[in-house]
């Protein structure tokens, strides 16, 4: 083996041998032999091939001869170096004639794993007639084996196939090598596997646009080629197993018949739903294990952590994927299949075109974990014979970590990395310590159960869970008795009662777990997002008193049984409806009462922002007939209440305002402030107000437009619009979050007199209601930058955004009756004229409500390029885990 190592380097190749390179006085022999079978094989022979931007690849097969191996190559990685010299020789072999096929050549490390480098060859467009580098696509060179080259029982899943050293020796029998012995058994399943998916693309005429259909999904959510995941050929697989089976009635799940279309629904359904862990596939004619034991079920089992068996019985095609990317992909498929079963709207855009893969957009939470210092206790000589990259293993071992603690807080836990790079041919591959690769870890948080304060643990009559439990935690676990009476091992985190500070439990709970099991704590450049962005939240240079909107929706409580209490109206006040944003949990700040009567004569007087309610009176036809009379009825009504408060509420104070005089409808108000300190402005609504404006209206008046408009604004729109957001917010609680940030930001760039505060209101709004590509938000964090994304990727000029404020309201009728009026007002008055951003929404179908007039077009596209600059600095912070750029954002 040496003496080949030192005749491929004088030809200018590095052998590609694994992370645990062979001893210099190894005594293997290798002699190379022509390949029994070179032919192409994958997705490009199958012709179900997508082109993404990454390219596509044309995987060419190389099937070594037996006569290259010895009867023992299985043990200690002997395969796997003979495996490398055989594809040097080939590499040499390509370099030397080079200038003949006008190719790059290029190691790779196939699904991240050194164990299986390949030869990825790339055009170098010097000559025509062989340049492919224009169709978007690079060759592949894998190797094969034969199924027979070594006997299939000494790859058993509880087979050790990697010995330890004598001297580290600590268990006996020595540990199983599973996912060794998986590298191993996956060369040589390549062609069983191509005949198998070609005979279902014969018999099925919608499967191989499905496998593409497939291919392009995976790839817009990073699916596609991540190292380890579940990748295209593993979905292809998936789909001719549902095509051979049945479910529990034995009617098949896919018919030849089905368009692509169904046969992707359908398996999208199927991995949405089934169990992979407690119910593992078997693919064999039966659908049963092998009577074999070492290839039984709970062999698999115990030896995997996702096992899909092939045909034979005895490769788990999943062996390289760990829990959580399966998790990953199944969550994926639960919100696609919720997408497909969306009769009113049409998803493909969403499902297929968009990219959706970003970190910063796609998760909840993110933590971002350096590459260690030091060996974490988890990597033990046991585990590093089956895992010889650390970085493999910590891919697994961390998010199983964090889902064990967070439990049911969060749907999903999942590790990214960035790929393993391909390397020069003539230079050794780059170890893990040069890479230094940090792992991003995504959370996906269950907003019924995140924001809890107490983690419940088991009993300590259950001395096995109880010591789990406490290992788990640490210190931080004790025992609690609870108001039921009940005892337990408990975690306690001691935050306040606000959602910002119950939202960081999350963070506190990761920090812990990764301090106390791998030793990684922030200073070690451990970065959390989630509340960084909070700050932005809080009122400069005053101390609040109210922390959250609570105090202020308890005032407008007390300030409606004020006005009902008041003895000597003659109508009774019949509700109380609220107009202000404070009051709709939406205002950037939360509102503060006034100060108390020391404060202010220490000087401190700041401005109080009065909260606009609606006040409506019981019926009653003694209101005047003429729309003036109303106003100056209405008018009378402030003073009555002023003088009425005024007189019988101590603490209270009443003034009335005679308006600004812009119309007609602007007949004044009354301002209140009621004994907490909280201030109301009030205006007074008559239903016949609308009918009265009508006839002036249709009787040529110059002030009925004006008034008209002020009117509708100021009785009908706000109080609705109001209405339906407070509803949503109190169902989304982190509606209210990303509502205030994105005003928050749009008031940084001192754009906010521009864009109304009800139009920013709608647009978050429609990532809650309806959030495709993704799932709702499940923090202000990713709800805000899901706003910038959508602000600047959004096809304003040619689409109007459409926005359900209440669950049912929009039918497939009524969206498109929204269409067809934007299509009129655009072609009737061209692309530049209208609104320039519609909003529609179940009441307001034609989107002039808050857009008729303001933004205008160039605070649309000024606001555009700000969030996707924003959104540049937050990624690059993200990835890097610097945490103070993202301050230049506001």
């Amino acid at each position: 083996l040496s003496e080949t190592v030192s005749r491929l380097a004088s030809s200018g190749i590095a052998v590609p041998f694994p992370s645990l390179a062979p001893p210099p006085d190894a005594q293997y022999r290798f002699a190379f032999h022509a390949p029994t079978k070179v032919f192409v094989a994958g997705s490009y022979l199958l012709k179900t091939t997508a082109r993404t931007p990454a390219g596509a690849n044309v995987d060419i097969a190389v099937a070594m001869p037996d006569a290259v191996f010895q009867e023992k190559d299985n043990v200690n990685h002997r395969y796997f170096y003979k495996r490398a010299c055989y594809l040097a020789v080939i590499a040499a072999e390509l370099k030397r004639r080079r200038k003949d096929f006008h190719v790059g050549i290029e190691f790779a490390a196939f699904g991240g794993d050194r164990r299986r480098p390949v030869l990825v060859l790339k055009s170098t467009g010097e000559n025509p007639e062989t340049d492919f580098s224009k169709l978007g696509f690079e060759i592949r060179i894998h190797l094969t084996i034969s199924p027979t080259l070594f006997p299939a029982n000494r790859l058993a899943p509880s087979r050790n196939n990697v010995r330890l050293s004598e001297s580290t020796t600590t268990q006996s029998p020595p540990p199983p090598t599973p996912h060794y012995n998986a590298a191993i058994l996956h060369d040589t399943t390549l062609v069983p596997h191509l005949n198998l998916l070609h005979t279902h693309a014969t018999a099925c005429a919608g499967f191989r646009d499905a496998c593409v259909l497939a291919r392009v999904w995976l790839a817009q959510r990073g699916l596609l080629d991540r190292d380890g995941g579940f990748g295209g050929f593993l979905f292809a697989m998936v789909i001719g197993y549902l095509l051979r089976t049945g479910d529990g009635n034995g009617v098949r799940r896919i018919a030849n018949s089905y368009s692509s279309y169904q046969i992707l629904k359908v398996t999208m359904e199927f991995l949405a739903k089934h169990d992979f862990v407690a119910d593992p596939i078997f693919m064999t004619s039966d659908g049963k294990p092998l009577e074999d034991k070492e290839f039984s079920a709970d062999a698999f089992k115990s030896a995997y952590e996702v096992v899909i068996v092939d045909p034979t019985g005895r490769v788990n095609l999943a062996a390289f994927l760990s829990k959580a990317a399966m998790d990953e992909l199944q969550y994926e498929a639960k919100v696609t299949a919720q997408y497909f079963s969306d009769a009113d709207a049409d998803r493909f855009d969403a499902l297929f075109l968009k990219k959706v893969d970003d970190v910063h957009l796609k998760f909840d939470n993110i933590a971002r974990i350096p590459a260690p210092k030091a060996t974490p206790p988890s990597y033990t000589k046991a585990v590093a014979l089956d895992f010889p990259s650390q970085h493999a293993h910590l891919l697994r071992f961390i998010p199983s970590l964090l889902q064990r603690g967070l439990n049911n807080r969060v749907k999903l836990v999942t590790a990214l990395t960035s790929p393993y790079p391909a390397w020069s041919c003539d230079e050794e591959p780059p170890s893990e310590e040069s890479l230094a690769r940090a792992i991003h870890i995504g959370l996906i948080l269950d907003v019924e159960h995140s924001l809890r304060v107490v983690e419940h643990g088991p009993s300590p009559d259950d001395v096995q869970a109880s010591e789990a439990f406490r290992a788990l935690w640490g210190d931080r676990s004790e025992l609690r008795r609870f108001k039921d009476g009940s005892i337990l091992e408990s975690v306690v985190f001691d935050v306040d009662a606000t959602l910002e500070a119950r939202a960081t439990v999350i963070g506190k709970i990761v920090a812990h777990l990764l301090a106390r099991h791998m030793g990684t704590t922030p200073q070690d450049g451990v970065t959390y997002w989630a509340s960084q962005l909070d700050r932005y939240l809080r009122a400069p240079g005053i101390q609040p008193r109210a922390l959250t909107f609570q105090p202020a929706m308890e005032a407008l409580a007390s300030f409606t049984k004020l006005l009902r209490g008041l003895p000597d109206l003659p109508l009774s006040v019949q509700s109380v409806i609220p107009c202000s944003a404070g009051l709709r949990y939406t205002s950037v700040f939360i509102p503060q009462p006034r100060p108390e009567g020391s404060e202010m004569a220490e000087g401190y007087c700041p401005y109080t922002d009065p909260l606009d309610v609606v006040i409506r009176f019981e019926s009653s036809g003694r209101w005047p007939d003429d729309f003036e009379a109303v106003q100056a009825m209405k008018h009378a009504f402030y003073v009555r209440i002023a003088e009425q408060l005024n007189a019988t509420v101590p603490g209270a104070r009443a003034l009335v305002c005679k308006g600004s005089g812009r119309d007609k409808a602007d007949g004044g108000w009354i301002e209140v402030t009621i004994p907490t300190g909280f201030t109301f402005r009030g205006r007074v609504h008559h239903d016949r107000e609308a009918l009265l404006l009508e006839r002036a209206t249709a009787a040529g008046q110059p002030w009925a437009a004006d008034a008209t408009r002020s009117h509708h604004t100021l009785f009908i729109r706000r109080p609705d619009h109001s209405v339906r957001i407070q509803n949503l917010c109190l169902r989304n609680p982190f509606l209210p979050g990303t509502i205030r940030l994105a005003k928050r930001w749009i008031a940084a760039h001192m754009l906010s007199p521009q864009v109304p505060d009800e139009f920013v209101e709608l647009i978050c709004a429609r990532l809650f209601v309806d959030p495709a590509p993704w799932a709702v938000p499940g923090s202000a964090w990713v709800g805000f930058l899901r706003f910038l994304d959508l602000f600047r990727t959004w096809d304003w000029k040619g689409e109007p955004l459409v926005v359900e404020l209440e669950k049912g309201a929009l039918t497939g009728v009524l969206r498109k009756a929204i269409r067809e009026k934007f299509e009129a007002v655009r072609g009737a008055e061209g692309a530049n004229k209208g609104p320039v951003a519609v909003v529609a929404t179940e009441r307001d179908t034609e989107g002039v409500w808050w857009g008729s007039k303001r933004p205008s077009g160039l605070v649309v596209e000024r606001l555009r390029a700000l969030a996707s600059a924003a959104l540049g600095v937050i990624s690059k912070a993200v990835a890097q885990g610097v945490q103070t750029g993202i301050a230049v954002s506001f």
